[in-house]
């Protein structure tokens, strides 16, 4: 409190000796101001008026680091950077055995060793060659190399963070487009600051911040943004934007939707997301409390907005799990979509042959996926749903529950989880237009999206969630946006480089006849060890080469 108490004694006083000089040179303004007595209305007036200014001072202060280098940066870029040391380097080629000019590669890398100045590594950020005249002869002729150098020692953290931050905003530009340019910029950073390492909570956030700024400052620069009410207002038409960048010009989607936990109990997260090959494309989430979850509403609105962002002629596979359920079905017909769902339970449902009870369907199950027939689910009439029956039980794959010491028993959850497991799937769908085996594998492909939730909370194998502390919807929701982002940016990131075949030399082994490390951890390895190949991306093009393939990609039996 020592400094907002400074602060503000400091514009009391000033209120004080501008009131009075007021009153003396102006009396027949403000001739109370010069009254020997306190009036106490009066002081409550200018203490008010103090504390307010007093407060709005500091918030300035502590930003002006910020806004005075981002100035100065622009206006006079070698004033915070003076002009390093300079090398000269001399190329000798063998034109007895060359008959063209020596190109030089731009961006080509050059290595020295420690001098009077100690650099340990020199990397050009720019290189041109500037040849002879094409009428001249390059005989006995000198190119010159103009290289920008960099001192790796001391500018080691801007040069493995900046690519992935040129990549996070050139991808993002146009998604962010319709928000103010502060919070376009702080959500770029806090994107870029999640991709480089940080946990998704607010002080681990801030403090992989890139810039000149305190500590304290960026961590209050993360408190602001994740509590913008013009941001949380605005996250619904972010989610809209991706999705319509992500799904534009596929003719057909499959859509994986389910809840989760988020990240407490607390709050629940209904989340659409788009299914690949290996993990899925986050797209859409909503943020709400527990009490709601499954609600019909809440259904309605998301699937609403969802909706939006598809053309009309885009064929819509929607694909969930047992939880959904009731009105669930209707929803999705009413909008013309397919829908591939599981029942589990006490549910009943009739192909011809009388009322059967779901549970009881296990003895008719085998490995190999059989259709049931058509008919209907649920014995209400106000609540029957006409559609098509399949059933497949898989081969046990010889799983053993293991639990650490350290975790706390939940008998009940294992047994939960261990009974749907062992269930078959007794799946319902509104389409003929596939054959069992397609049916159960493109429900099989439902498991993406929890891989996807683990990717965000998991503090081990994904962003750390678990470990926030956000008690408000709003601000968990901005959390999920910035969760969204970093998954994209990451996925088209490994996306691209694998089509480069750079994942080989990422692997602990020499397998390629299948993928061994994901997607995310490949953009991570390549992030941590070797940033600047990602100055070589380009994630539009990487997009457009999913858009392309998508459809054989997903529809791989």
């Amino acid at each position: 409190m020592e400094f907002e108490e400074r602060y503000f004694r400091e514009e009391l006083d000033y209120l004080r000796q501008l009131s009075k000089l007021l009153a003396t040179e102006k009396p027949h303004l403000a001739r109370f101001l010069a009254e020997k007595d306190a009036d106490p209305d009066i002081e409550r007036l200018l203490e008010g008026v103090a504390f307010l200014t007093g407060n709005l001072r500091q918030k300035i202060e502590d930003e002006f680091p910020e806004l005075t280098h981002g100035l100065i940066k622009m206006l006079w870029p070698n004033y915070l950077r003076p002009v390093p040391a300079m090398t000269l380097i001399e190329y000798t080629p063998d034109m007895d055995k060359s008959s063209v000019p020596v190109l030089i590669p731009r961006n080509e890398q050059f290595t020295t060793n420690a001098g009077e100045i100690r650099v340990d590594e020199v990397l050009p950020s720019d290189a041109k060659k500037e040849e002879p005249p094409p009428e001249e002869s390059p005989e006995n002729k000198t190119g010159i190399v103009r290289c920008d150098l960099i001192d790796c020692a001391n500018n080691f953290k801007e040069i493995t963070t900046m690519p992935a931050r040129s990549l996070c905003q050139n991808f993002l530009n146009n998604i962010l487009a319709p928000l103010h340019l502060y919070r376009q910029k702080s959500l770029i950073d806090a994107t870029n600051a999640v991709i480089n390492g940080a946990s998704l909570t607010l002080t681990s956030i801030g403090r992989h911040l890139t810039g000149t700024a305190s500590v304290k400052n960026k961590i209050k620069r993360v408190d602001r943004l994740l509590g913008n009410r013009h941001l949380q207002n605005e996250v619904s038409t972010i989610f809209q934007r991706i999705t319509q960048k992500i799904t534009r010009g596929m003719s057909r989607v499959v859509i994986l939707i389910d809840w989760s936990a988020y990240h407490a109990s607390r709050f629940q997260l209904l989340r659409a997301s788009l299914a690949c090959d290996g993990r899925s494309l986050p797209l859409m989430s909503c943020v709400v409390p527990s009490s709601q979850t499954a609600n019909a509403d809440v259904h309605e609105r998301f699937l609403e907005s969802l909706a939006e962002c598809f053309s009309p002629g885009t064929d819509v596979i929607v694909i969930t799990d047992a939880g959904f359920q009731g009105r669930w079905f209707q929803q999705l017909r009413s909008r013309g979509w397919t829908y591939i769902c599981r029942v589990l339970g006490n549910h009943y449902y009739n192909v011809g042959n009388g009322w059967e009870k779901v549970s009881d369907s296990g003895t008719k199950a085998s490995t190999t996926a059989i259709y049931l027939g058509e008919g209907l689910l649920g014995r209400d009439k106000n609540a029957q749903h006409e559609g098509h029956f399949y059933l497949y039980k898989s081969k046990p794959k010889g799983r053993r529950f293991k639990r650490s010491k350290e975790r706390a028993t939940r008998p009940s959850v294992t047994a939960k989880a261990r009974t749907a497991g062992k269930s078959p799937w007794f799946i319902f769908t509104n389409s003929t237009e596939f054959s069992p085996k397609q049916v159960m594998k493109l429900y099989s492909r439902r498991m993406q999206i929890e891989q996807n939730f683990r990717d965000e909370k998991n503090p081990r194998w994904g962003f750390g969630l678990r470990f926030g502390a956000s008690h408000s919807s709003g601000r968990v929701t901005v959390l999920s946006l910035i969760a969204t982002l970093a998954s994209i940016i990451m996925w088209l990131s490994g996306f691209s480089l694998e089509n480069k075949g750079i994942h080989h030399k990422y692997q602990a082994n020499t397998v390629k006849h299948r993928r061994v490390i994901s997607l995310l951890k490949l953009a991570e390895n390549v992030i941590r060890h070797s940033p600047l190949i990602l100055n070589t991306l380009s994630l539009d093009a990487g997009l457009k080469v999913l858009q392309q393939r998508y459809t054989n990609m997903i529809m791989v039996y």
